[in-house]
């Protein structure tokens, strides 16, 4: 910009007295000559208190004296200078502003300096209220994030049943309603078949599978995502365990193993949901008889009563579990069989926590593996 060259110094004061920014003209010693209506209602100060005083009445401190030599150096070239201060009102309170100085040239010589100052007050708040919302919004977000990162850490666990969850959602979808297509029509066989024909033996079995499948996964549908309100029974617990092993001790006798409950000294009543614990039985079993198959073995079952808590002891004499695996074997996914989901011991852990108790893997054992499930006694 060029610097500003006027004929009438008189015409230019009657006109800057209009302006409503801070207007100040100063000799070429930095003198105040004239301050307008603006300076008088923005700073506090009366033009006549600030006549034969220099600009830095207005002075902070918050602006860095670099900024003062280069506004000097660039105007006494005859250059015209714009930048941001921070000055002080006269009673004391600060203003943000935007200055811009400006040489009045006459006959070739810099007589008078004008200045301009904007208030910036209102704009500089609300920009600096933006940046501490800003820093606020970061804290906040970094807060969150370290909350977050340990949470997840902590809720790895909680995050992978989830997925079962959703997975089991998909699976009650595209294997519940084949499955009640099924027992529909096996129903409509038997009634067509008599009494007599070998195929209803055959045709009764299939069906007993078929709504036992329908009862497991609507039993993993209701472990990953629980209703407030489930059935639940008083029952011995003896009875579940003979459910549990009469599924699986034909496949037991075919590799040679036998399966043992000890559980003489009851009634042990508890109130459960037998279907989800028979679950549980079904899952320790099923890994028993994995373990074992190949090699004649025995599984072993016993119960026993506690400060009113049950506890059912299952063990078998196969090769046992890993001293380094234990700490994670009731992790989801995690399983020593090739042919495991991973799935059966936290699922089981997580019914037996539901129903007040809890499923723990022995101390380290010489031989075989051993798991403890703990249910309270239902009293009378």
């Amino acid at each position: 910009m060029a610097p500003l060259r006027i004929e009438t110094t008189e015409t230019l004061l009657a006109a800057l007295d209009q302006i409503g920014e801070i207007v100040l003209v100063t000799d070429t010693n930095g003198c105040i000559t004239y301050a307008n209506y603006g300076f008088e209602r923005l700073t506090g100060y009366s033009a006549s208190e600030a006549i034969g005083k220099k600009p830095n009445i207005l002075s902070s401190g918050h602006t860095p004296t670099e900024v003062y030599s280069t506004m000097w150096s660039t105007v006494l070239s005859g250059e015209v200078w714009e930048g941001l201060l921070v000055n002080r009102r006269k009673d004391g309170s600060l203003f943000d502003c935007r200055l811009v100085v400006a040489p009045v040239v006459y006959n070739g010589e810099i007589v008078r300096l004008v200045s301009v100052q904007e208030d910036l007050t209102e704009q500089m708040e609300s920009r600096r209220a933006l940046e501490r919302q800003a820093e606020l919004l970061e804290q906040e977000i970094a807060d969150r994030t370290r909350d977050l990162e340990q949470h997840a850490r902590a809720l790895v666990h909680a995050e992978k049943l989830a997925t079962i969850g959703e997975l089991s959602a998909s699976i009650a979808h595209e294997v519940l309603n084949p499955v009640m297509g099924i027992s529909g029509a096996l129903q409509i066989l038997q009634r067509r078949i008599s009494e007599d024909d070998p195929n209803r033996k055959i045709i009764e079995r299939v069906r007993l599978e078929v709504q036992r499948l329908d009862e497991t996964v609507r039993g993993l549908l209701s472990m990953v995502r629980p209703k407030t309100a489930e059935r639940r029974a008083r029952v011995n617990i003896v009875d579940v365990i003979n459910s549990a092993t009469g599924l699986v001790r034909s496949k037991a006798l075919e590799s040679g193993i036998r399966i043992h409950t000890k559980c003489d000294d009851g009634p042990y009543l508890v109130w459960v949901n037998d279907v989800q614990i028979r679950q549980i039985f079904l899952n320790l079993l099923v890994n028993a008889v994995a373990a074992l198959e190949g090699n004649s073995g025995q599984i072993n079952i016993s119960c026993s009563i506690n400060n009113h808590m049950i506890s059912i002891e299952i063990e078998d004499d196969g090769p046992g579990v890993p001293d380094d695996f234990l700490p994670k074997l009731f992790e989801p996914f995690v399983t020593t069989r090739e042919d495991g989901t991973g799935l059966g011991l936290p699922i089981s852990r997580r019914i037996a926590r539901r129903h007040g108790g809890d499923l723990a893997a022995c101390e380290s054992r010489e031989q075989g593996a051993c798991f403890v499930l703990t249910l309270p006694q239902a009293m009378d």
